[in-house]
């Protein structure tokens, strides 16, 4: 767990704690290491955490939260409503199993715009 919730790193009931991170390159390694990214929050404009994890080819189950779930549509992330715990821990369960092999890179975006541009 990536946050503000502990400083320093912890480990508790099998569950890695790291505090916050600021160091790019250390939160890359972080979310290439991830299985799944999960996003809890209730409101939310943009999150960037659900940005850094598909260029880091790791999935998002998120829950709804008037924003980011109108602006996705992109096989790796998945939204829940606010609230619904059993589905939201249903949606982290398939997506570990049924991870999609879409790689967002630089590299990728690069030639992505460039194909945009020249058409």
């Amino acid at each position: 767990v990536i946050g503000k919730l502990f400083s320093g790193i912890k480990k508790i009931n099998g569950i890695i704690y790291t505090g916050a991170v600021y160091d790019k390159h250390l939160l890359s390694e972080y979310y290439n290491l991830a299985d799944i990214t999960i996003m809890l929050s209730k409101r939310e404009c943009f999150p960037m955490v659900i940005v850094e994890s598909l260029l880091c080819n790791t999935p998002v189950v998120a829950f709804k939260c008037q924003g980011p779930d109108n602006a996705y549509e992109d096989p790796n992330v998945t939204f829940v409503d606010y609230g619904n715990i059993d589905e939201f821990v249903s949606k982290i369960l398939f997506t570990k199993k049924d991870r999609k092999t879409t790689k967002l890179s630089i590299d990728l975006m690069a030639k992505q715009y460039l194909e945009k541009y020249i058409s």
